[in-house]
């Protein structure tokens, strides 16, 4: 289908589902001004990072230069949620532009039903572009994900039960280092594509728990402590303790541990942004850079992630450099789902199939210079531990649903950024709102499913080796 009609096509579809109540924020909007593809494109996700940990949005006692220098040239958005607050749904959802509620991979204990070939991943259509397609990272319930494989040629998310790496690529490394490991392996990757183009995600596992920085990027902070190397952090035991109380020393301990961790790996990001320049390779590189979900410290009663859906879990960073626009800020609210249609729109890629589904392209707003239209709704949820939630955060307000419960929290966000004072008895016709936003979007979302022949079967038993691979990191018991 020709570029034009496919996008007319889009966007009679989008007024269709705007008709029907879901929002203006599933409109496909027309294509930027044609620029040059990028002839490499990188995306960087790390794991477990909150936003206000990183210089560019405002921390001042974690040292993050490499990321910083990066998000200075990029343009960065203040306000970008995460679908989920923990990783499986979160990155599936980056690497196909659907919602959770869509794809259907959000199941901790068992092996979720595959994704239908009408499902175009970034990396098949990236892969079917031109583009040498490669993947490094750690997360065993990414690597457990098969789908996410799909048009990757080379793909070594560890830790896997059939890893194969290449030696010329993975010899002198340790393993156990997961974050020079996945920097040292990219390095070497980048070294051997010359002139060839290339999609590169890299997903680091630090700052994840357990917490355990080298001594040589333990912040200020965490030095001061009175013993500062006494304890490694909490175990990976405590996936499953989100309430976990421990004392005030404990407390600063874990959050200088994390903050640390953080340190490490923005190193780890200057070396292979080094190794792009050394190269010749960064002046046209479009590189992305987010995260899953962040972590909480006790700011709700708990700890850690996966457990509930307030915005120390779902507010992320996310910053996108291209040579073709100037760095600036854009404080409307996004999602990192939009990561998909941006990289897509970028490298000048007809629409998808499944694109009438998938979250807005922000690559318009990027190269245009100017603030995405906001969205009706930006939805998020399917927690991993403790009671089910679904919130949805519209204007200036949002609404948290706990499933079990039929408890509902509503927050002026603007006033309440730290979301703790609920004022939902007060606005009844708000809370009437984010309820009917909510069953508008599992409906929605039903039908997409439908549409997209995505199985509604629940997941199936998990095989013994995988279980074992999730008890060793402390996701099963």
């Amino acid at each position: 289908m020709p570029r034009a009609r496919s996008t007319r096509v889009l966007a009679v579809v989008g007024l269709v589902l705007i008709a029907c109540g879901v929002g203006a924020w599933l409109l496909i909007r027309p294509p930027a001004a044609s620029k040059p593809a990028p002839g490499c494109v990188i995306l960087i996700t790390i794991d477990t990072l909150r936003a206000d940990r990183l210089g560019c949005y405002g921390a001042r006692r974690v040292r993050t230069p490499s990321l910083d220098r990066l998000a200075a040239e990029s343009t960065l958005f203040e306000r970008a949620y995460s679908p989920s607050p923990w990783t499986k749904p979160a990155v599936t959802s980056m690497l196909t532009g659907l919602d959770p509620a869509v794809h259907g991979i959000v199941s901790g204990g068992q092996d979720d039903p595959p994704l239908p070939g009408s499902v175009e991943l970034l990396a098949e259509r990236m892969h079917d572009a031109g583009y040498r397609t490669g993947a490094f990272g750690y997360n065993p319930y990414v690597a457990m994900v098969e789908d996410l494989r799909r048009g990757f040629r080379d793909y070594f998310i560890m830790p896997r039960l059939d890893a194969e790496i290449p030696l010329d690529l993975y010899e002198g490394i340790d393993p156990r280092d997961t974050t020079a490991a996945i920097s040292g392996i990219t390095e070497r990757w980048l070294a051997q594509r010359g002139d060839e183009r290339f999609f590169c995600w890299m997903h680091f596992y630090d700052p994840h728990l357990p917490y355990d920085p080298p001594k040589d990027y333990w912040t200020d902070d965490h030095r001061s402590q009175p013993d500062p190397a006494a304890s490694r952090g909490p175990t990976e035991e405590m996936h499953s303790q989100p309430f976990y109380r421990p004392d005030d020393n404990e407390r600063r301990q874990l959050r200088g541990l994390y903050d640390s961790e953080i340190q490490y790996v923005d190193d780890a990001v200057g070396r292979v942004i080094a190794t792009l320049k050394r190269l010749g390779r960064y002046e046209d590189a479009l590189i992305i850079v987010s995260s899953d979900h962040g972590e909480e410290f006790w700011e709700h009663g708990g700890f850690e992630h996966g457990h509930t859906a307030y915005d120390e879990l779902l507010h992320v960073p996310l910053f996108v450099r291209t040579p073709h626009a100037a760095s600036r800020r854009v404080a409307t609210a996004v999602d990192t789902p939009s990561i998909y249609a941006t990289i897509a729109d970028a490298c000048g890629l007809e629409p998808a199939e499944h694109a009438f589904a998938t979250a807005p392209s922000l690559w318009p707003s990027i190269v245009e210079g100017v603030d995405p239209a906001p969205r009706d709704a930006i939805f998020a949820g399917f927690t991993l531990y403790w009671e089910p939630q679904r919130t949805v955060r519209f204007g200036r307000y949002k609404f948290v649903h706990k499933i079990i419960s039929n408890d509902v929290e509503l927050y002026d966000i603007e006033a309440d950024p730290g979301e703790t004072t609920p004022i939902g008895d007060a606005n009844p016709a708000l809370v009437k709102r984010g309820r009917a936003l909510l069953e508008a979007h599992r409906a929605w979302a039903e039908e997409l499913r439908g549409r997209l022949r995505i199985s509604s079967e629940g997941g199936k038993e998990m095989g013994e080796a995988r279980k074992k691979l999730l008890r060793s990191h402390g996701y099963l018991k």
